[in-house]
């Protein structure tokens, strides 16, 4: 009997900011270049009712999970479709930190779009990536748009985890 070889997965978080479709673009070339399996996350916080009732809490809940979910697929739906990978897309509830790590225990590697922090909430809250850093059980890749720049540049959060995958892609 053959033993069946479990095809690795690429995390990637995805909210249809330019920085995270970057990411997805990114994660889909080192995917196809892996033979990897695609698992697009996209997260969102609950939504804040104006009332108490339990009842008006669930309507804004659902619509506000059916607005990230149709945001994101209107972006990510044709990328995912042309590069004709084996992905899954899954909208969580939650921080995208939080939702990434319980999401990537199996992962070979997370891709995260990172945007250059402005304005003074910027100097008390850390990026997606900086939360993800020594959280993670995968290497952690931070990818960048700069304006003005074509494409994107992607930047090895965890060196020592990603060298070890970039070693075993390589392969």
């Amino acid at each position: 009997m053959e033993t069946q070889i479990e095809q690795p997965i690429i995390v990637v978080g995805v909210n249809a900011t330019p920085e995270s479709l970057a990411a997805l673009d990114w994660a889909i070339t080192w995917a196809q270049a892996c033979d990897a399996r695609l698992r697009v996350i996209t997260a969102y916080n609950p939504a804040n009712p104006g009332s108490d009732a339990a009842g008006s809490y669930l309507n804004a809940m659902t619509k506000h999970e059916a607005s990230a979910r149709a945001r994101t697929a209107q972006a990510i739906m044709p990328r995912l479709r042309s590069s004709r990978l084996r992905y899954d897309h899954i909208v969580a509830l939650g921080e995208i930190d939080t939702v990434l790590d319980t999401l990537s225990r199996d992962a070979m590697l997370a891709v995260v779009g990172s945007s250059k922090p402005t304005g003074w909430f910027a100097r008390f809250r850390r990026s997606t990536a900086q939360r993800l850093v020594g959280r993670l059980r995968c290497p952690l890749v931070s990818v960048t748009v700069d304006e003005g720049v074509p494409g994107a540049s992607a930047k090895s959060v965890d060196t020592a985890k990603a060298s070890r995958v970039l070693a075993t892609a390589s392969r």
